[in-house]
């Protein structure tokens, strides 16, 4: 199965305040770098990253960036954006990982692809809520160009069953938003 990992990572960052935060440096590196990283040591087909400012493309070396615009640009504008280039270079599936996760881990990946297969995705859960990464395949493509605002593919992610569900830590999970997220976690 001819896999693609897509980076969402044109967010606004306007609880971040001025600065876009996937620059913000997390643990000696800008945010976006360790989402980067995870994928790399993945190592699927083809790396796609969403992007809205193209400084961040510097610390994305090896990823096919896809640039989306507007002033405030929604979840559901880079995901569909993500899957209109997957489409177009014919994969069988993607990953989808946002770029303000950094402790995603590529066990956490592998994981969800096995358990994402033609009958349909997977998605990560810590138990209490479905979440980010997630896993689609192509029949699942069309719904995903779909969505709408910044829920993103969240539907969709509750429609997965619970045998396709891969449990993990809820610091797993984490996202930065914040100025004070990023110190908390760091």
């Amino acid at each position: 199965m001819t896999t693609a990992a897509i980076l969402l990572a044109a967010g606004s960052s306007n609880r971040f305040g001025s600065m876009d935060k996937l620059l913000a440096m997390f643990r000696g590196r800008p945010l976006i770098v360790h989402a980067a990283e995870t994928l790399r040591e993945l190592a699927p087909d083809h790396l796609i990253a969403v992007v809205s400012n193209l400084n961040i493309t510097s610390e994305l070396d090896g990823f096919t960036c896809v640039s989306v615009s507007g002033e405030a640009v929604a979840q559901s504008t880079s995901l569909r954006a993500g899957i209109d280039f997957a489409n177009k270079i014919g994969v069988d599936r993607v990953i989808i990982t946002l770029g303000d996760m950094p402790f995603v881990t590529v066990t956490l990946l592998q994981d969800l692809l096995v358990k994402c297969n033609d009958g349909g995705g997977s998605v990560a859960s810590d138990g209490v809520k479905r979440s980010p990464p997630a896993c689609f395949v192509q029949g699942q493509f069309e719904g995903l160009s779909k969505t709408l605002g910044d829920k993103g593919a969240r539907e969709m992610l509750g429609r997965i069953p619970e045998e396709a569900v891969v449990l993990v830590n809820d610091w797993e999970l984490a996202d930065i938003d914040t100025i004070s997220d990023l110190a908390h976690y760091g």
